[in-house]
């Protein structure tokens, strides 16, 4: 009897820990997914502002003799825009890039 005590506390022990590793890997999958909806809305927002920048950009070259703009608020037209502080924008060559997104 105390053999088949012991083994059933073996198999519970196995079970629980096999139910609790299941449990750390479901969770670490929730926040990966989590992570990656956090930072698809902003991503979402910097992709969209980049898109309405760069067409300002070709606009302000059209009207200016295919000059660029000095700067991003030399260009009047430009809206309000949700991340201000996240461009970097080369009047050289007249383009605009996210900081924190730079594949965009």
């Amino acid at each position: 009897m105390d053999d088949a005590k012991r083994l059933g506390g073996v198999a519970a022990a196995l079970l629980l820990g096999l139910g609790l590793a299941a449990c750390d890997a479901s969770e670490r999958r929730v926040n990966e997914v989590a992570e990656r909806v956090a930072t698809a809305v902003p991503r979402a927002g910097v992709h969209a502002e980049l898109t309405l920048i760069r067409g300002q950009i070709q606009t302000y070259r059209r009207l200016h003799g295919g000059q660029n703009p000095p700067s991003l608020q030399a260009m009047e037209t430009l809206p309000h825009l949700k991340y201000p502080d996240e461009y970097v924008y080369d009047p050289s060559t007249g383009t605009v890039k996210s900081k924190s997104f730079p594949e965009l």
